[in-house]
Formats: structure tokens, C-alpha cells, sequence
């Protein structure tokens, strides 16, 4: 790490490379709308930073981009980014994010442990990967675009806060404890909806009202269990539809 707090970039500046800025005392750096490939790392773990900028050359977020940036409050990400990707926002202090409508893919752990309270995912995006908003404490609202297939594993698992929940209706797939440990009250699967996973929402802290999709097939294992506690008692939804294609129940 450096102890440079401050830096000018060049507008004919068209690449910066992997952790080209990793570890340093940077507070805030605009990147130049020339630049057309950002590597991997390169602003990761600057605790003092609070102000990224991102220019319109930019089509992808690279892996770990801005991880481990607690003092990172909000970023805007350009229209012309369709893929953000793995761990690159992860264990930051974003409060919010706008995701625009160009963005296909949403990676693994790109959220992770932030402090973001909605997301909105448009309808752009095909795919939510594993863990992406893991672990996030204020999170109260999520909407899933209508063009989201598959939501992965964990990708919203202990958002206790968790209260609102909108499934887009091309939702094919629930992943793997995906949304563990939320506290939504009434939830709609859409009939677009085949597979929920094994404990895709299990522990559903507050979970009143369930309504499953005409053209469900798979409820995985402890898809809605509860955990149990000794001494203690948690009310949840008393009665549930099967859909008649319902084929296996783990």
C-alpha cells in the first residue's frame, strides 16, 4: 500500500490494471471516460475512500473492485456495464445502488455484507449468483425483474430485515438457501417458478402467507422448515397448496 491520498488521472488513460490502487489512503478518484478496462482489485481494501466515479467506457466491474471499502457509501454504475462481477462490491458501506438496465449478469458475492436497504433488479438481468446480497442486516425491499431465470444459492440468505419480496414472472429456479432467514410475511412464487431449492427459505422469521405457482415441480428439502429452538415458538404460515405438478417434496 501507498500513502498517496489523491490522484489526477490523465483522459487518454485507457486501462488500469490489477490492484493498481489496492491498499492505499485514496478518499474519492474519478475514472476517466477513456478508460475501457478496469483490473481486478484495483480498489480494493481503501478504507478511506467514499467517492468513486465511474466514467461511460466502462462495460464490465471486475472482480473485487471496490472490496473491503467500509467508507464507500454509494457509486453509480454506468449504462454501458453489463456484467458486475464477482465480489466486487462486496464488504463495502454502500447505503444504495442503482443497477442499470444494461447489466445481464449480477456475480457471486457482488453485494455481499454491504449496507444497501433496497434492491431493484431490472429487467435487463438474467441471472443472480450465489451470495450476492448475503448477509445484509438493513436490507428491507427487493423487486426481481422479469427477466431474471435464476436466483442462486444464498443470494439473499440472512437479509433478516428482508420484509418485501417481488418475484419477477420468468423466475425459473430458487436456489440453495437463497432467501434464508428473511423476514418476509407473504410471499408469491410465480407460475413460471419449477424448482425451489433445499432451504431456499428456510427459517422464515415472520412468513404468514405462502402461494405456490401452478407450475411448480420441486420443493427441496427444508425449503421453509423452521429452525427449531428449545423453550421457544415461532408462528408461521398453517396451511399450503401443493400445485397438482408438484412431483417431489424433499
Amino acid at each position: 500500500g501507498t500513502s498517496i491520498t489523491s490522484i489526477d488521472l490523465p483522459n487518454y488513460l485507457k486501462i488500469i490494471g490489477d490492484a493498481a490502487f489496492r491498499s492505499t489512503k485514496l478518499q474519492s478518484i474519478t475514472i476517466p471516460e477513456n478508460v475501457n478496462s478496469l483490473g481486478l482489485w484495483s480498489l480494493a481494501e481503501n478504507t478511506d475512500i467514499h467517492t468513486v466515479v465511474l466514467g461511460n467506457g466502462i462495460d464490465e466491474i471486475p472482480y473485487a473492485f471496490v472490496y473491503n471499502c467500509p467508507s464507500l457509501r454509494n457509486i453509480n454504475i454506468p449504462d454501458t456495464v453489463n456484467l458486475i462481477g464477482d465480489w466486487s462490491f462486496a464488504s463495502t458501506g454502500l447505503q444504495t445502488i442503482n443497477i442499470p438496465n444494461s447489466v445481464f449478469e449480477i456475480g457471486i458475492a457482488s453485494f455481499k455484507e454491504t449496507g444497501l436497504t433496497g434492491v431493484i433488479i431490472p429487467n435487463s438481468v438474467r441471472t443472480i449468483g450465489g451470495s450476492s446480497f448475503l448477509n445484509l442486516p438493513a436490507l428491507d425491499t427487493v423487486i426481481i425483474g422479469n427477466g431474471v431465470k435464476t436466483i442462486g444459492g444464498y443470494s439473499f440468505a440472512n437479509c433478516v430485515s428482508l420484509k418485501y419480496l417481488t418475484l419477477g414472472n420468468n423466475v425459473k429456479t430458487i436456489g440453495y438457501a437463497a432467501f434464508s432467514k428473511t423476514s418476509i410475511v407473504d410471499l408469491v412464487i410465480p407460475d413460471s417458478t419449477t424448482e425451489i431449492g433445499a432451504y431456499a427459505f428456510y427459517d422464515p422469521l415472520k412468513l404468514e402467507f405462502l402461494t405456490l405457482g401452478k407450475n411448480l415441480e420441486t420443493i427441496g428439502y427444508g425449503a421453509f422448515s423452521i429452525q427449531y429452538t428449545a423453550g421457544m415458538f415461532k408462528p408461521t404460515i398453517t396451511s399450503i397448496s401443493i400445485p397438482d405438478r408438484v412431483k417431489s417434496i424433499g
